[in-house]
């Protein structure tokens, strides 16, 4: 079970922030009208292929590699790979491991929450010439939990640094990632 979610923890990037729902609610005077039902949670959005991304450069290349990473966190807050495949090389080892965690947490009837992301930077490897770029990508992540579907905690995880280098390549008219590996 911890693999799983050190796996999870390891490859999302972007997630929303844990809230802190540990202050105690006020408490309703006589007078006061009955509330409304709050508004139920609505489910993340998959995020859009930026135009910059479209276009083969080192610049294309970056935006492309943010792009990505949005993907992951959206394929962990929603059990959906499908962007993250189609643009996963066909030998990207880290991203077939990826689907398979994403697939065995959602499987074992669970999610994740929080642990969200915020890239601190993105640095281009300067020996990378096109069609390949890779780039060093620094995030770091808020505390996370591995949910059961029926609320209840089955893992927690705190907040972690983490540097990754992803290659990507332009195939065809598009980037696709070519390789993920984790360095810190």
């Amino acid at each position: 079970m911890r693999y799983r979610l050190v796996i999870a923890a390891a490859l999302l990037l972007a997630l929303p922030g844990c809230s802190d729902d540990s202050s105690p609610s006020p408490k309703p005077s006589a007078s006061t009208t009955p509330a409304t039902a709050s508004p139920s949670p609505t489910r993340p959005v998959a995020p859009a292929l930026p135009s910059a991304a479209k276009a083969n450069t080192s610049v294309g290349a970056k935006a492309f590699v943010r792009y990505w990473f949005e993907a992951v966190s959206y394929a962990m807050k929603t059990g959906d790979t499908a962007q993250i495949d189609s643009v996963a090389h066909k030998a990207c080892g880290a991203c077939r491991n990826l689907r398979s965690s994403v697939d065995a947490i959602y499987g074992a009837k669970q999610h994740v929450e929080g642990g969200g992301w915020r890239i601190s930077t993105i640095t281009l490897d300067p020996r990378s010439k096109a069609p390949s770029y890779r780039f060093a990508v620094e995030v770091d992540q808020a505390a996370q939990k591995l949910m059961s579907n029926s609320g209840q905690t089955v893992e927690r995880t705190k907040a972690m640094q983490f540097v990754f280098i992803a290659g990507v390549i332009w195939e065809d008219d598009h980037f696709v990632v070519y390789g993920l590996e984790k360095l810190a």
